[in-house]
């Protein structure tokens, strides 16, 4: 496209136009879920606290359709990290700790996640929402799903000291869930 001004002729070209396209449909994928933005479909409840099948698998499409315009993996960890914290405020702890785990250590550090799933067990809240802290406090599961699949991925890495390591905690994390039932 050419533009002209007085005397001066300017060429406009476009390039990379979708280089961002991945963030605003993150950000419309997280402001259509919000809780002013979800309708009650017949046969539910008013009770938000758990997202319904078709709700639940609306946004999960958002959320894949927003990950296949990502472009590199840093992209993909900056979504990861949304994704994982939208179901965290949503209290859907163990979902969430499955996209904390796919995050690398440089956005997300293990040390700083695996206390923040483990703290409100303990009585500790740790920037968590309301309803994460809830569900968090009532089970380890979202820390033992988050250290199951950093287990596998040392493994798929052949990193034995790692996978002892959780290991270790993964069977104290079960036997200690196992003893509150």
């Amino acid at each position: 496209i050419w533009l002209r001004k007085g005397r001066s002729l300017v060429h406009i070209s476009s390039s990379c136009e979708g280089r961002d396209i991945w963030k605003y449909t993150l950000a419309r994928c997280i402001d259509d879920t919000s809780p002013h933005h979800t309708h009650l479909h017949h046969g539910t409840t008013s009770d938000n606290s758990m997202p319904q099948k078709g709700e639940e698998k609306h946004i999960e499409s958002q959320f894949e359709y927003a990950k296949s315009l990502c472009t590199n993996p840093s992209q993909k960890a900056t979504l990861n990290v949304a994704r994982a914290e939208y179901y965290l405020s949503k209290g859907r702890t163990e979902l969430a700790a499955k996209y904390l785990a796919q995050c690398p250590s440089s956005i997300m550090p293990f040390a700083d996640t695996s206390a923040r799933l483990a703290l409100p067990m303990l009585g500790m809240e740790e920037g968590n929402s309301i309803k994460a802290n809830e569900s968090l406090a009532n089970s380890n599961m979202a820390l033992i799903t988050f250290l199951t699949d950093k287990m596998k991925s040392a493994k798929l890495k052949n990193d034995t000291v790692i996978c002892t390591m959780l290991g270790s905690w993964l069977a104290e994390l079960h036997l200690h869930e196992r003893e509150r039932d």
